[in-house]
Order: C-alpha cells, then structure tokens, then sequence
C-alpha cells in the first residue's frame, strides 16, 4: 500500500519517465520536449503560458507542436481571458 501527498502529479511524471524510456528504447526520432511542473495545473494556466509564449524553455513551439497535459484532476473548459491573469506576462 502507498501513500502520497498530491498522487496526481507522481502519477503524470511516473507516466512521462516510462515514456521517455519507450522513446529512447524505440529510437523514433524526432524532437520532443517534456515538462515537468512542480504545480498543479490550475485549469492549465502553465500549458496555456507555454502556448501564449510560443516557446518552452528550450525550444520554440508553433502551430504544429502539440502540446499533451497530463492531469488528473478534473477540468472545466473556460474562456483563456478567464485563465491568463495580467501579472503572468502572457498575453
């Protein structure tokens, strides 16, 4: 039995840490960036940052890049006006 504090967010980077491991296994190629956040994503508040900046901290990202959150908490679509808040510089 295993007990956590904020289970949600072990749970996504143990996810991404097998995928990584997939991906190095299988050689596919390509360019791919994972982020890990030490947050919860508050209605994908940081994801839609990422999206507005148009770059993750190491690589730019444009209409072709697809971005996958990995949350397990449930979600309710907004308005982005509702989500992006002035003091996150990312209008």
């Amino acid at each position: 039995m295993m007990f956590m504090r904020s289970a949600d967010n072990l749970a996504t980077s143990a996810i991404m840490l097998e995928l990584i491991e997939w991906l190095i296994s299988t050689s596919p190629g390509g360019n791919i960036t994972f982020i890990f956040n030490k947050l919860e994503e508050v209605r994908q508040v940081s994801a839609t940052g990422i999206a507005k900046r148009k770059h993750t901290m190491s690589e730019p990202i444009d209409q072709n890049t697809f971005i996958i959150i990995l949350e397990a908490a449930s979600v309710e679509p907004i308005p982005l006006s509702e989500a992006v808040h002035k003091k996150n510089d990312i209008y």
